[in-house]
C-alpha cells in the first residue's frame, strides 16, 4: 500500500469513527423535527415536539431542579476544591501523592457502586435519601476533577507567581486575590463546567440518593422511557446540546476552551 492509499485509509477510518460517535446525536436532533412520533419516513419538518415540550410541566420542572442542583454542586465543589488544590500544590509533597491517588480512585469507581455505598452510609447515620445525601454524593463525584485541574496549574505556574508577588511586598491575601485566582481562572472554569455537566447527567447518584418525589431531569426521562417514549425528549436533548455547544464556543473565545475540551474528551464512558 503506497502513501496515498494509506492516507485514504486513515481518512475513511476517521469518517467511520465520527459517524459512530456523532451519528446517534445527529439522529436525535433530526427526529426532534420529524412529525412522526416513531421516527418513520418520509421526513416531515415540524416544531410540534418543541411546542409540546414547553407545555410539559414535568420535564420543565425536572430540568429546573437539575439545573439548580448542578449549579449548587459545581459551586460547592470549586469552593472546596481550590483550598484543597492549594494545600496539595504547596504543602503536601509526600502526602499529596497519597491524596491524589485517593482522588483518582474516586474517579475510577463506577457511579452505580459509589451511589449505593453512599446510600448505605446515609442510612447508617440516619440521613437516608435526603437533600444532604444527594448534595454530598454529587460533590464527592465531581470534586476530584476540580482538584486535578487546579493542582496541575498551581504546580506548573503558581509557585513562581506567588514568590514573585511576595518578593514585591504583596500580602498573602493580595496575592491570592490578584495573582492566584486569575492564574487558575481557566482550569477553575473548566472544573466548574465539567462538574456541572456531570451532576446534570448523573442518573445513578440522583436515583439512589434523591428524596422521594424529587424528580430531576434524568429521573424524569427514565420514567418517561419506561412508561412511553415521546419525541419531546428529543427536543429537550437538542436544546441541551445546543446550550452546551454555545458555552464551549464562548469559552473557546475566552481562551479557556482548551481546558474544557480536553476534559470533555475524557468523557464518562462506562460509568
Amino acid at each position: 500500500m503506497n502513501r496515498a492509499d494509506r492516507g485514504w485509509a486513515w481518512r475513511l477510518w476517521m469518517i467511520l469513527i465520527s459517524v459512530f460517535l456523532y451519528g446517534p446525536v445527529v439522529l436525535v436532533v433530526a427526529l426532534s423535527f420529524n412529525v412522526s412520533k416513531f421516527g418513520s419516513l418520509p421526513f416531515q419538518f415540524t416544531l410540534h415536539w418543541y411546542q409540546a415540550l414547553v407545555h410539559n410541566t414535568d420535564i420543565i420542572g425536572g430540568a429546573v431542579r437539575s439545573f439548580l442542583l448542578s449549579l449548587a454542586v459545581a459551586t460547592i465543589a470549586c469552593l472546596i476544591g481550590v483550598p484543597a488544590a492549594m494545600w496539595l500544590a504547596r504543602f503536601a509533597r509526600r502526602a499529596g501523592v497519597l491524596m491524589m491517588g485517593l482522588l483518582a480512585s474516586a474517579v475510577t469507581i463506577p457511579w452505580l457502586i459509589l451511589s449505593v455505598s453512599i446510600l448505605l452510609v446515609s442510612n447508617g447515620v440516619g440521613l437516608g435519601r435526603s437533600f444532604v445525601s444527594l448534595y454530598a454524593g454529587s460533590v464527592v463525584v465531581v470534586l476530584p476533577y476540580v482538584v486535578f485541574l487546579v493542582t496541575a496549574r498551581l504546580r506548573t505556574e503558581g509557585e513562581q507567581l506567588r514568590n514573585a508577588s511576595s518578593s514585591l511586598g504583596a500580602s498573602a491575601f493580595y496575592t491570592f486575590i490578584h495573582v492566584t485566582i486569575p492564574g487558575i481562572s481557566a482550569p477553575l472554569f473548566a472544573g466548574w463546567f465539567f462538574s456541572f455537566l456531570i451532576t446534570f447527567n448523573n442518573f445513578p447518584i440522583q436515583y439512589f440518593l434523591a428524596p422521594f418525589g424529587y424528580n430531576t431531569l434524568p429521573i424524569q426521562i427514565y420514567t418517561r422511557v419506561r412508561s412511553g417514549y415521546e419525541p419531546d425528549v428529543n427536543a429537550l436533548a437538542t436544546l441541551l446540546l445546543g446550550l452546551v455547544l454555545v458555552v464551549i464556543l464562548l469559552s473557546t473565545r475566552k481562551k479557556s476552551g482548551a481546558s474544557v475540551a480536553s476534559f470533555l474528551s475524557m468523557g464518562s464512558g462506562g460509568r
